[in-house]
C-alpha cells in the first residue's frame, strides 16, 4: 500500500491507476484490522509509558475514522485524499511502535520516540479541524434527538459515577476523549450542587435543559467509545454538547448569584427608592425586578400599588391589602374597610414581604402607606418606591437610592443614565437582596 501511494502514484498507466484506486477502496478494512492487531501487540510487547499512551490515542482516532468511512459521512470528492492521508499516518504509527519496541533500553532513542509521540497529538488536532472543515459532511441537528426522561436526580448520580469510572479507566478508547470527559464531569457536578429538590421545582425549565444536555453527553460518549457513528460524534457533536453544558453552567451560576444576593441582604426592612424624570423607565425597571423568578420565590408576599395622584390613602391601602391576600379573598376597591391598615399589618406580620409603591408624589402619602408595614421582624423585607421627586425618594429610610437621573444624593455610587438597562436592572436586584458595598 505504501509503495502504491508513493512509487507507483506517478505512473501514467491506467491499469496502475485502477489498481491503486481499488487498493484505496479496500484500505479502511485492511488498515482497521491491522491497527487492532498492532494495538494488541503493543499491550503484550511494550511497557506502558506516556509515549505508548499517545500512540494508543492515535490508533483509537484512526480506528474511529476507518470504522465510519463506509457510512457515507465523507465528502465523496475528498474520500481518496483522506484515505491516503490516514494511510500514511498508519505507517507512521507502525514505525513509532517499532522504534519504541527496539529502543526501549536506549535512553536517547526513547527521548526521540517520546517527542515523536507528542507530535501525534498535534497531528490529531490538525486532522480534527480538517475533518470538520474539509472532509466530513455536516451531521443532522443533534438538538432533534429525543431522550427518554427518567428520574432526573437518579440519572445525574449514575452519569457522574460513570464519568468518574471512565476517568479512572485505563481503556485506550477513553484516552482519546479523557479531557472532554473531565471537563463535562466538573461542570455537571457544579450544576448538580445547585439543584436540590426545591430548586428543581423553582427552576423547572432550567432543570429540564440540564437533563437534556446530560442525556446528550451520555449518548455522545457512548457512541464514541462504541465507535457507533463515532467520527461525527467526536468531531461535531461532542464539542457542541460540551459548549451547551458550559452555557447551562453559566446560567445556573447567574441564578445562584441571584439567590445569594437575596439571601444575604440586610435583615431589617429596607426602603429602595428609584427616582428620575418621566420616561426614564423607573416603572419598567421596578416591574422586571418585582417579577424576577428568584424574587418571587424569595418573598412570602408581594404587593404592587400604583399611587399616581390618588389622595385617599385608605383606598391605596385597600389596593395593597387586596394584593397581599390574593385574588380569592379580594375585597372590592370601591368597598374600603375602615380598619384596612390594621388588617394589612396583621397580614404582613411575621412575613418577608416586598411592597412596590409606584409613582409616589408626596412624603405624607409615603408615610401613610408605609406606616402599617411591620418593621420589628428581621426578615429581610423590602419596600421599593418610584418617584419623580428627590425629596420623596430621600424621605424613606434607605441605605442607598437608585437615581435614574444620575445625581449623587447620598454619597453612594448611583446609576448613570448612560449605563445599559441591564446594568440598572442588576443594580436594583442587588439592592433588593444584597447588603450595599
Amino acid at each position: 500500500m505504501y509503495i502504491c501511494s508513493t512509487n507507483l502514484k506517478a505512473s501514467k498507466s491506467a491499469e496502475v491507476g485502477r489498481f491503486i484506486k481499488k487498493l484505496l477502496e479496500g484500505s479502511p478494512d485492511i488498515l482497521r484490522e491491522y491497527l487492532i492487531h498492532l494495538q494488541q501487540h503493543m499491550v503484550n510487547a511494550i511497557t506502558p509509558s506516556t509515549s505508548a499512551l499517545n500512540i494508543h490515542v492515535m490508533i483509537e482516532f484512526l480506528l474511529i475514522i476507518f470504522t465510519d468511512v463506509s457510512k457515507d459521512v465523507i465528502r465523496h470528492e475528498k474520500l481518496f485524499v483522506l484515505l491516503e492521508r490516514v494511510g500514511a499516518l498508519t505507517k507512521e504509527v507502525f514505525v513509532l511502535v517499532r522504534n519504541l519496541e527496539e529502543n526501549s533500553r536506549n535512553e536517547e532513542n526513547m527521548k526521540e520516540a517520546s517527542g515523536a509521540s507528542l507530535n501525534l497529538l498535534k497531528v490529531i488536532d490538525v486532522l480534527k479541524e480538517d475533518l470538520k472543515n474539509v472532509f466530513l459532511k455536516a451531521p443532522a441537528d443533534s438538538s432533534q434527538l429525543c431522550f427518554h426522561m427518567s428520574d432526573g436526580p437518579l440519572f445525574m448520580t449514575f452519569l457522574l459515577r460513570n464519568l468518574n469510572d471512565l476517568l479512572n479507566s485505563n481503556a485506550y478508547s477513553v484516552a482519546l476523549i479523557k479531557e472532554e470527559i473531565s471537563r463535562v464531569k466538573e461542570d455537571l457536578e457544579h450544576i448538580r450542587s445547585f439543584f436540590g429538590t426545591v430548586e428543581q421545582e423553582l427552576h423547572r425549565d432550567l432543570w429540564t435543559r440540564v437533563l437534556d444536555v446530560a442525556y446528550a453527553v451520555e449518548h455522545v460518549i457512548k457512541s464514541i467509545l462504541a465507535r457507533d457513528h463515532g467520527l461525527l460524534q467526536l468531531i461535531f457533536v461532542l464539542p457542541e454538547t460540551v459548549g451547551k453544558i458550559k452555557l447551562v453552567k453559566k446560567e445556573v451560576q447567574e441564578d445562584l448569584q441571584e439567590h445569594e444576593k437575596l439571601s444575604s441582604g440586610p435583615a431589617e426592612v429596607d426602603v429602595i427608592p428609584i427616582v428620575g424624570i418621566s420616561g426614564l423607565g423607573k416603572t419598567t425597571l421596578a416591574y422586571k425586578v418585582y417579577n424576577n423568578k428568584c424574587v418571587v420565590c424569595h418573598f412570602d408576599v408581594r404587593a404592587w400599588c400604583t399611587v399616581d395622584q390618588e389622595r385617599n390613602e385608605k383606598t391605596l391601602l385597600q389596593k395593597i391589602f387586596n394584593e397581599v391576600i390574593g385574588s380569592e379573598e379580594r375585597v372590592g376597591e370601591d368597598c374600603v374597610e375602615n380598619d384596612v391598615a390594621d388588617k394589612l399589618r396583621r397580614q404582613l406580620f411575621g412575613k418577608r414581604y416586598l411592597i412596590l409603591l409606584d409613582d409616589l408624589w408626596d412624603t405624607a402619602t409615603c408615610d401613610e402607606l408605609t406606616r402599617p408595614f411591620p418593621t420589628e421582624f428581621q426578615k429581610g423585607s423590602r419596600v421599593i418606591l418610584t418617584s419623580l421627586k428627590k425629596e420623596v425618594a430621600l424621605h424613606g429610610k434607605c441605605h442607598r437610592m437608585l437615581n435614574l437621573a444620575g445625581h449623587d444624593m447620598q454619597g453612594d455610587a448611583l446609576l448613570d443614565p448612560r449605563r445599559s438597562q441591564g446594568s440598572a436592572l442588576l443594580s436594583l436586584e442587588e439592592r433588593v437582596g444584597r447588603r450595599p458595598a
